[in-house]
C-alpha cells in the first residue's frame, strides 16, 4: 500500500523587508548598492534571494554577513567579487569583508514577493 505525497499548495510567506527606515543612510546605501547585485544564475537581487543577512559600516570599511543557496554553490566567487566591486564603487568605502554564514540555513522563505513573482513569471516554482 503506498502512501500519499502531500503537495503543498501555500507558496512560502516572503521574508520582510529590510527596514530601511531605521537604518543609518550610510548602511541604507550600502543595502540599496547590494540590491543591484544580482544572483549569477538568475537575474534576482542578492538582497531579494534573502541571501544578504547583515551589513555593518565602520568608517570606509563594510562587512557584509552573506549565506549562499547551497554549500557547494560554484558561484561563490563570482559572488564575492560581484559584491566587492559593485560596493568599492560607493565614494565612502575602501575595503570590503564578506562572512560566508550557513545560520540560519538559507531556504525559500527569504524571499521576497519581489523575488517570489519573478521567479513565477519565469515558470519556476517556489
Amino acid at each position: 500500500m503506498s502512501k500519499a505525497i502531500p503537495i503543498l499548495n501555500n507558496p512560502p510567506s516572503p521574508a520582510p523587508a529590510p527596514d530601511f527606515e531605521k537604518m543609518p543612510a550610510d548602511v541604507r546605501r550600502v543595502w540599496q548598492a547590494l540590491a543591484e547585485v544580482n544572483d549569477p544564475e538568475y537575474p534576482v537581487s542578492l538582497v531579494d534571494m534573502g541571501l544578504i543577512y547583515g551589513v555593518q559600516k565602520q568608517g570606509a570599511r563594510v562587512t557584509v554577513d552573506l549565506t549562499l543557496t547551497a554549500m557547494g554553490c560554484p558561484c561563490m566567487d563570482m559572488i564575492f567579487e560581484d559584491i566587492r566591486q559593485r560596493l568599492l564603487q560607493e565614494d565612502d568605502i575602501e575595503e570590503v569583508e564578506i562572512n560566508l554564514v550557513w545560520d540560519p540555513p538559507w531556504t525559500r522563505d527569504r524571499l521576497s514577493e519581489k523575488a517570489i513573482e519573478q521567479f513565477r513569471k519565469w515558470g519556476i516554482s517556489v
